[in-house]
């Protein structure tokens, strides 16, 4: 009997010594997987980048980067006209005036509350 014990945990042994090894492999092949994923992104995004760089230089890009400046600068001059002409309030004056609700809304609150608790 103590010999078929020692068979076992001798298998037993083996069969751990087995997965361990097989963890190790399968950690190695994440790390270089990770490793070659890392380098295939850098490249791309260099290659994408150069690209990027040779298509900027072309005359009808360069043509088009124009008018499409100088489209949005019509257009906002434009826009700043007529709202120039109109009644409209200023983000700055939006602003200022949401402060001062949410001042007047706490001060309003702390009134009801005081009266609230005045009642009871």
């Amino acid at each position: 009997m103590p010999q078929q014990a020692t068979f076992i945990d001798e298998g037993i042994d083996r069969i751990q010594s087995v997965f361990k090894d097989a963890e190790s492999e399968i950690q190695k092949f994440q790390k270089r997987a990770d490793k070659r994923r890392k380098e295939i992104r850098k490249n791309a995004e260099k290659r994408s980048k150069d690209i990027q760089k040779q298509f900027r230089k072309m005359p009808a890009v360069k043509k088009a980067s124009q008018i499409r400046a100088d489209a949005q600068k019509q257009l906002d001059n434009g826009v700043e006209s007529i709202l120039g002409k109109l009644p409209v309030a200023s983000r700055h004056d939006l602003d200022k005036m949401d402060r001062r609700i949410k001042t007047l809304t706490r001060k309003l609150n702390a009134l009801e509350k005081a009266q609230g608790q005045g009642k009871a």
